[in-house]
């Protein structure tokens, strides 16, 4: 059943608006009246859509209406003053209807602002909701251009430091190459047989995993009649059972050997360090700028390999879990997604720690796996998780998770995550499971021809 009320207002809108003989049509761009101009007719837009705005004293124009079907233009002057408030244009072919001022009333009927009240108090309701919307909006481009001074400052002290930086980073890279090339030219002169242990550690660094080392040292104990304690030293450098076999008197120069093997893996590490803090500080200049992608074929599971690597030191104390599949190559910068991976382990490993005594074990573990159409990469941690005060902020520039009772650095790590994910053409999520914090990357999939 139909309401009488409704009724009733369709009725008056058939009958004054919809009267053919009086009907205005607008080509697009076309004004009905101009600011300023007498006005005694209110219109009600048919079909198309209508444009207000006002000239302001220092001829800038203001956008104040917009108007389409069933809405009405003219209010203000038509009930007011009868001087027209803002200058009306159509944004493409309009038709409106229109009643005059001093249109004759049949007798019977209530006078002419009572029959429109239900439609002008409809208009102003629209027009209230309209303006809290655009209201809205403001505040919300107001804190995108607030954001937006933020990155650039931070974007601005960053290449400040990242210069004052660079010239130490050139100084450490060149060095450690030195020490390379210098220490190999003489472990080649004196100990031909020996320099295979440096060599070892320069080209491979740290490799074998604790479960490996155990497995290697039992073979080497039977294999080679050393001591356990020998064979354990000698299984973390990696060599195999005949190459280790093949040293003169290895029995008496375990330590030796190992020493040098320990040489040449420290400086592989220096030298990974020092490339990964070059990848940083440009990372840093790049913050708030606009750069061409530094694409290149990469091993996604390579580079997190890499990233362990640089945090052994911190991921003494923590259980390491890595599931990381067969994954096809794609482009990206190397050196970015080593950072990326590098902020999100080392984030896990600082949750976990933050406040003392970890309620539970500290674990992180690193899954990774192709899609039909990305490369995914999550890391979990088993901290307390990331606050819901903090989730919706975590990745802007400016914002520290160090007063949450967390610890994700200067705020400039997980912008600096989310900013290579987004050059990669991906993008980054945080969120809580039950055990922890979870970080999810996906990667575009681009398989290459390498």
């Amino acid at each position: 059943m139909s309401n009488p009320s409704n009724t009733n207002l369709q009725d008056v809108i058939d009958r004054h608006f919809n009267e053919p003989t009086r009907t205005v049509r607008l080509a697009t761009g076309e004004t009905l009246l101009n600011q300023g101009d007498p006005n005694r007719r209110l219109y009600r837009v048919r079909s198309g859509l209508m444009r207000g705005h006002i000239a302001e004293d220092d001829g800038t124009l203001t956008d104040v209406l917009r108007a389409g079907p069933g809405n009405l233009v003219g209010v203000q002057s038509f009930f007011g003053n009868g001087v027209n408030s803002q200058t009306l244009t159509a944004l493409e072919e309009t038709e409106l209807g229109y009643i005059e001022r001093d249109m004759p009333i049949k007798p019977g009927e209530p006078s002419l602002e009572r029959l429109l009240m239900p439609i002008v108090l409809g208009e102003l309701i629209r027009r209230q909701r309209k303006a809290l919307e655009l209201a809205e909006s403001e505040r919300e481009t107001r804190e995108q251009l607030d954001q937006l001074q933020r990155v650039s400052a931070l974007g601005q002290l960053a290449a400040g430091v990242a210069h004052e930086l660079n010239n130490a980073i050139t100084v450490l890279v060149r060095g450690t190459s030195w020490i390379a090339q210098t220490v190999q030219l003489v472990v080649d002169q004196n100990e031909r047989v020996l320099h295979r242990a440096f060599d070892a550690g320069l080209e491979h660094g740290r490799r074998a995993s604790a479960a490996e080392v155990r497995q290697h040292t039992t073979i080497l104990e039977k294999k080679l009649g050393v001591s356990y304690s020998d064979a354990r030293k000698l299984a973390r450098t990696g060599l195999s059972e005949p190459h280790l076999a093949s040293f003169n008197d290895l029995k008496k120069n375990v330590d030796h050997v190992v020493r040098l093997w320990e040489l040449g893996a420290t400086i592989h590490d220096m030298r990974l360090s020092a490339d990964q803090a070059e990848h940083v500080v440009q990372s840093m200049r790049n913050l708030g700028s606009s750069r061409v992608r530094d694409d290149q074929p990469v091993d996604i599971n390579e580079t997190i390999n890499t990233a362990l690597k640089l945090l052994r030191g911190q991921l003494e104390h923590v259980e390491l879990s890595a599931d990381l599949q067969d994954l096809p190559t794609i482009r990206a910068s190397q050196g970015k997604l080593v950072q990326v991976w590098t902020n999100l382990i080392k984030n896990g490993i600082e949750a976990m720690t933050a406040g003392g005594t970890p309620t539970r074990r500290p674990k992180i573990s690193i899954t990774s796996r192709a899609t039909r159409d990305s490369v995914m990469v999550v890391i979990d941690d088993t901290g307390p998780g990331i606050p819901d005060d903090v989730l919706p902020r975590i990745f802007e520039p400016s914002f520290s998770t160090k007063t949450h009772g967390l610890n994700f650095g200067l705020g400039l790590g997980l912008s600096i995550v989310q900013r290579v994910a987004a050059e990669c053409g991906g993008n980054i999520t945080a969120k809580n499971t039950p055990t922890g914090a979870r970080f999810i990357v996906q990667l575009p999939r681009e398989v290459l021809d390498v």
